[in-house]
């Protein structure tokens, strides 16, 4: 005989009460509904290590894009029932469709339109078709649930009458399959027609006590095997047709998070955390839970003491009582935590909500569990540079820490250190940044210094099978999709970032490669504003390349090659642009003058700083533009202070529109004031411009020159406003000859301090 246990996926109540119903009807072969095809791995889930919540993912052997995702939490039927089995030695096999079936189909699977389902509606109403596609959230609202989980939740998994609990779940679920108007999906179908065959296969083969454990909705199918003819599943079964997709499978961690998420084989769930509670502890969860949340407030430095928490599991079991539940569930422990430990205030119940809800527990996998010769790599990797301690830790750590350097450090001369640098660089180029490199300190600083910040999460278990479509070792992969993004970019800045990457991550092979790329599609490009982001990205290269011994010489010739270009079509591509342009084309000037800088190539730093005489000079190039560009060569000693006074005074002129000044100035003062604070003539003229500025004017420009000036630190805004202040109370000497003189003077300041000194102080962000 079979016996049907339907339960739901990841319930911590079928869970439980599985387990006893083995316990207790011993059979001779366990039948669960997983795909056929990982029947291996299924075998291998009671390998020390493997510690759940974790996930079998099936995958094809050839395009490794294609997959399919199985996860398991301790409180997972499907989990204890395998494990039930592998410990009393029974026979275990999974019956579900092979997952080579699904992945043949991709996203071509059959499946009826809806306007079609509507029409098998006994009724046309929103119930009547919501019914026909889910027929339990149906009866989850007539309960007065707005979801299905906590609807089964209440009615299913907190019910202590084991087989009675299965017998009513499968009276349900037969009486909802037998009403005509439910449609199923030609998939669903098929996988009971399999899973039929599965079951009659065990009978042939002598089992006599056969329990088969399958979501509650396949249970009615699955029940009747006897009453369906053989002959009638094969047919339905031969009109999928047969795949030839091989098919590898493998155990990967997961996380209450993801498992918190409905991707992956079956259901997922919104309260993972909760549900290990309700598996170790039943009814008295709720007393575990509320002690956990008081000592996480506490934590955060919230008073609660032991009352506040028997007063919130007291209030949580009479709502339970009210709503006629066997013991609280989620809303009952929210509405409790929220009017007791959380006094009301709702951010403090999303942070227990975050942690005792969701969870952030992540699984294990030991080495042995993994197939994909990537993942073997990698963990190789891990010891031999030894990282094994610090992959898979959720907290962040700093590679090579000590209590003297609490963010560590990795040296670049040595060999073992410039090898781990590789290894993070290749996984990023894999998109899989378990390490987020930082800025050095100032005691740090130089190019053989590079600080690492890990932080691993995981998802990057899957990132890997993934990556594993590029290639079998972490070098030939992550060239591979190097060289693919760099065939499929139209930006050279993005080239420019790739190529970057490929020297950074030891990658000599697509070194060359890229560069070769880099020079044709520089080449055919005669817009500076695509060229221009590129040279901050070639000098950084250029400089990474002396500290790791990697040849630059291509690239060096590269950048002598664009530079001029730039500088002789920088002047035409700077004119006649918007406010949102001009800002663009600056930051990029900026860059690249830091980067020309750096690299401090005479000839080169000729060429570009012509550029940016020429910029500073044209009427047409925007104001901002003209501001900055006048800015950087004083700064580089280009022009001397005659010569930039010269500049300012022409700018400040009453003749310019106030708009182009103010707009000039914000280039001109970029974030700092001291050049105002250290050359007195210059904060003259503009006290002076500022001091004969149109009343109706003055509006027009307050915006710009806030901005200009709040970019100053504070400081120096408080001495730019004493020199404001000083030089409008300065009073002529007092003289019988200018008694009155002194007199009107005195009048007219005042009149103008009324007039100005607001405007002055919005416009320094002064106090």
């Amino acid at each position: 005989m079979h016996r049907i246990f339907g339960i739901r996926h990841h319930g911590p109540g079928s869970a439980s009460r599985l387990r006893r119903a083995l316990e207790l009807w011993q059979p001779d072969c366990v039948l669960i509904e997983a795909p056929a095809d990982a029947q291996s791995e299924i075998k291998r889930a009671h390998l020390p290590g493997l510690e759940p919540p974790v996930a079998l993912v099936l995958y094809h052997e050839n395009d490794l894009r294609q997959a399919i995702y199985l996860p398991f939490a301790r409180f997972s039927p499907e989990w204890q029932a395998i494990q039930w089995a592998l410990e009393a030695s029974v026979v275990l096999r999974a019956i579900d469709l092979p997952a080579q079936q699904y992945l043949a189909r991709g996203s071509d699977a059959a499946q009826l339109p809806f306007d079609q389902l509507a029409g098998l509606a006994e009724e046309n109403s929103p119930d009547s078709e919501q019914f026909i596609r889910d027929p339990l959230s149906v009866l989850a609202r007539l309960a007065g649930y707005e979801e299905v989980e906590p609807w089964w939740d209440a009615t299913f998994e907190q019910e202590s009458d084991d087989l009675e609990v299965f017998r009513a779940s499968l009276e349900l679920m037969s009486k909802l399959r037998a009403a005509n108007t439910i449609y199923e999906k030609p998939e669903t179908l098929q996988r009971e027609a399999y899973m039929r065959q599965e079951i009659r296969k065990a009978y042939k083969e002598g089992y006599a006590r056969i329990a088969v454990v399958c979501g509650a909705w396949h249970s009615p199918a699955l029940d009747v095997v006897a009453s369906i003819k053989a002959s009638a599943d094969s047919q339905r079964l031969k009109a999928m047709g047969k795949s030839k997709i091989k098919i590898k499978a493998a155990w990967i961690p997961w996380s209450y998070p993801r498992l918190a998420t409905n991707s992956g084989y079956g259901a997922g769930i919104s309260s993972p955390a909760w549900y290990d509670l309700r598996f170790d502890h039943g009814h008295a969860a709720t007393l575990y839970w509320m002690g956990r949340a008081s000592q996480l407030l506490r934590q955060q430095g919230i008073d609660n003491s032991p009352a506040h928490t028997m007063e919130a599991v007291r209030l949580a079991g009479t709502l339970a009582g009210l709503r006629d539940l066997a013991g609280p569930n989620l809303a009952e422990l929210r509405a409790a935590a929220l009017s007791t430990l959380c006094e009301g205030v709702p951010e403090r119940l999303s942070l227990i909500e975050e942690r005792l809800i969701v969870g952030d527990k992540v699984g294990l996998v030991p080495p042995q569990a993994s197939v994909v010769p990537l993942q073997q790599e990698l963990n190789q990797s891990l010891k031999t540079l030894r990282l094994q301690s610090y992959w898979g830790q959720t907290e962040v750590q700093w590679l090579k820490a000590t209590e003297k350097k609490p963010r560590g450090g990795i040296d670049l001369r040595e060999d073992n250190d410039l090898q781990k640098s590789h290894f993070l660089h290749r996984l990023r180029a894999l998109d899989i940044p378990w390490g987020e490199p930082q800025e050095a300190n100032a005691q740090d600083l130089g190019s053989f210094k590079e600080i690492w910040r890990l932080h691993w999460q995981p998802e990057f278990a899957l990132r890997i099978i993934e990556a594993a479509m590029w290639g079998n070792t972490m070098q030939a992969a992550a060239s591979a999709r190097l060289e693919h993004q760099a065939a499929s970019t139209e930006s050279l800045a993005e080239l420019v970032v790739l190529l970057q990457t490929a020297l950074l991550a030891g990658l000599a092979e697509s070194g060359p490669l890229l560069t070769r790329q880099l020079q044709q599609r520089a080449a055919l490009t005669r817009d500076v504003a695509y060229l221009l982001p590129c040279l901050p990205g070639l000098v950084n290269t250029i400089q990474y390349g002396d500290a790791r011994k990697t040849d630059v010489t291509a690239l060096a010739v590269l950048m002598e090659e664009i530079t001029p270009r730039i500088a002789l079509g920088l002047p035409a591509a700077a004119q006649q642009l918007d406010e949102e342009a001009a800002k663009t084309l600056v930051r990029a000037l900026l860059a690249a003058d830091r980067a020309l800088h750096t690299l401090n190539l005479p000839h080169l730093n000729e060429v570009w700083q012509k550029a940016l005489d020429q910029l500073s000079q044209q009427a047409a190039v925007h104001a901002l533009i003209r501001g900055v560009a006048t800015r950087l060569l004083f700064d580089r000693q280009r022009i001397s202070m005659e010569q930039m006074s010269a500049r300012l005074s022409f700018a400040l002129s009453a003749a310019n529109v106030a708009l182009d000044t103010a707009y000039w100035l914000e280039g001109f003062l970029p974030g700092s004031g001291l050049l105002l604070l250290y050359h007195p003539p210059l904060w003259n003229l503009i006290d002076a411009w500022v001091s004969e500025l149109e009343e109706e004017s003055f509006p027009e420009i307050l915006a710009i020159l806030r901005r200009t000036f709040s970019r100053f630190k504070a400081a120096e805004r408080q001495q730019i406003l004493a020199l404001a202040l000083k030089r409008h109370q300065e009073v002529a000497p007092d003289t019988k000859k200018q008694s009155l003189q002194k007199q009107e003077q005195e009048q007219y300041d005042s009149h103008r301090q009324q007039t100005i000194l607001p405007g002055l102080l919005a416009w320094v962000g002064g106090d």
